[in-house]
């Protein structure tokens, strides 16, 4: 009878699982974000940083952010951009689940859930979302394989999710389109004809739609200068981001050529960005004069060993991952699996190692990045075999993975803890200074917008969490900004310094004027750094209020 049940709504059975998986995990562990990427992109969106919301943010595309611009000028009373990250967090959700459409299958779902999903469906974070996005996309299209049309619900449904992953960060939806292509590649290779059209039509459907996508915002990015910033932060990213030459050993005086002394060497370092020397062809020059160190293949190995072991609640996933595709493997030379879906399973793993390994030797490889990967080949090559397993007439292979997973899961969550999900969403959802710190960054916002004829800026001490439901209805802090960070020469950055009545914002302005930092503590850094260009220059505390100093430097 369940059973009968999950074959005529599959759909409704799938959204009840989630609906109490999300509520349970939610009242459990509230929401909050994952990093302060989404704090950033919630303010620019929502426009308390430039006093209009915004559709550019520079990694996602203008459309999905435009369209959260779009409901912020309609009404600002609801924090729209965390109510649109957590649909598309619940929307992937319910179609993967969909596309497990077996008892064991949903089964399977939950484990997932458990050990895969969990926590950046609470600890919001957009890179993560955007994997999560296209992971359904993928899944979506290998459900709609079954059918013989051309446009059924789970191709459309595919499409939109796909070009939304992209919408919401671009490298990674182009890193699931990856994903898609593989599985399209492989559906082709039929005996059947009229099936080799079908996967013709959609491959070019898909296409055109990311071809629109890619191209409506790259016109975009041109217009208003976003294209033009993206040629700064690739260089700016790579110094800040990865290895680079340091100052020390410069012995070619690499830095001196193009400005920069040790005191801007160091505040570049912490994403400090109030300096004219920092720029584009500067950036270049410096980025091309470093030679990677020459790092031996041990060191490779060491370094990559380092960035993966840092993410043992994603190398479970892996290991998992790893378990399945040679269960899987051992079924296809049996004949019990297709030659198309195991070499489609095969290839996503592929596609996952290749991308996994750039990411190992540009020595930057984040959680939020990591799982993402996961969720865009993991989860549709476990949603294809398990489509696989389900058609066979004996249900033991079908257990067999669903137990796998769940042996391996649990073993994992007993014998290394720090690989267990559960408990490590729990400890960062109830992170006991989370709280003081978005009382002190909402203490500090409303400092500035009770002061609004100044300006106000603060350094990493103060780049607080932020509640990921801010709303602000008298007046927004537009007259604060972070000491450097991703946003610096965007064109939002200099709208919001033309809106507090600057040209620009470099020692110039700030030393003697009505521009004020904020910090735990005065910045040494700073202080370098503005007495090397002004000796005459002191610096003066101006108010101090929960743990937060303001101070400025004066003549």
């Amino acid at each position: 009878m369940i059973q009968e049940l999950l074959q005529k709504k599959n759909w409704l059975v799938s959204l009840v699982i989630v609906a109490v998986a999300l509520a349970a995990l939610w009242i459990i562990c509230p929401i909050c974000f994952q990093n302060n990427d989404d704090k950033v992109l919630m303010y620019l969106t929502a426009g308390y940083t430039t006093g209009t919301p915004e559709a550019g943010t520079v990694f996602g595309s203008f459309y999905y952010y435009g369209i959260i611009a779009l409901f912020y000028r309609i009404y600002s009373g609801v924090a729209w951009y965390t109510i649109f990250e957590l649909g598309m967090v619940a929307a992937s959700l319910w179609i993967i689940a969909t596309s497990f459409k077996s008892i064991i299958g949903k089964v399977a779902f939950i484990i997932m859930f458990l050990f895969c999903f969990m926590h950046f469906s609470t600890a919001l974070q957009y890179t993560a979302t955007a994997g999560l996005v296209a992971g359904a996309a993928a899944c979506s299209l290998i459900a709609s394989m079954e059918s013989e049309k051309l446009l059924e619900s789970g191709f459309v449904i595919a499409v939109i999710m796909q070009v939304c992953a992209y919408g919401i960060r671009k490298q990674f939806g182009l890193v699931g389109f990856a994903a898609v292509l593989i599985i399209l590649f492989f559906q082709f290779f039929t005996e059947n004809e009229d099936s080799r059209r079908l996967v013709i039509k959609k491959a070019i459907i898909m296409v055109i739609a990311m071809a629109l996508a890619f191209g409506s915002n790259a016109i975009y990015e041109k217009a208003t200068g976003i294209a033009e910033f993206n040629e700064y932060y690739a260089q700016a990213g790579t110094w800040i981001d990865y290895p680079h030459l340091s100052y020390e050993e410069d012995v070619n005086g690499v830095y001196a050529s193009v400005g920069w002394d040790e005191s801007l060497y160091n505040a570049a370092s912490n994403w400090f960005f109030m300096d004219e020397n920092l720029t584009t062809e500067n950036f270049a020059t410096i980025v091309n004069a470093y030679q990677g160190a020459g790092l031996t293949k041990r060191e490779y190995v060491e370094r990559a060993y380092n960035l993966i072991l840092a993410s043992q609640v994603v190398n479970i996933q892996v290991v998992i991952w790893i378990a399945l595709l040679l269960l899987s493997n051992i079924l296809a030379i049996r004949k019990l699996i297709n030659r198309k879906a195991i070499l489609t399973i095969d290839a996503l793993f592929g596609m996952f190692a290749v991308v996994s390994i750039y990411f190992l030797i540009q020595a930057r490889f984040p959680m939020r990045a990591y799982q993402a990967l996961v969720f865009i080949f993991f989860v549709p090559s476990v949603a294809m075999m398990i489509s696989e397993l389900t058609k066979l007439e004996s249900k033991r292979p079908l257990i067999a993975a669903a137990g796998l997973m769940a042996v391996i899961m649990v073993a994992g969550f007993i014998l290394k803890p720090d690989t267990n999900m559960v408990k490590y969403t729990y400890t960062v959802a109830h992170d006991i200074y989370r709280e003081a710190d978005i009382n002190q960054s909402n203490s500090l916002e409303n400092y500035a917008i009770e002061h609004p004829d100044n300006m106000y800026i603060y350094d990493l001490s103060l780049a607080l969490p932020a509640d990921p439901f801010t709303v602000y209805k008298n007046g927004v802090p537009k007259n604060l900004v972070f000491w450097g960070g991703w946003v610096y020469n965007t064109p939002m950055y200099w709208k919001q310094i033309h809106a507090n009545g600057f040209d620009t914002l470099f020692i110039d302005q700030f030393v003697g004027g009505n521009v004020y930092f904020c910090g735990t503590e005065v910045s040494h850094t700073l202080i370098d750094y503005v007495t090397v260009r002004n000796p005459n220059v002191t610096v003066t505390r101006t108010d101090e209020f929960d743990g937060i100093i303001i101070y400025n430097f004066i003549h």
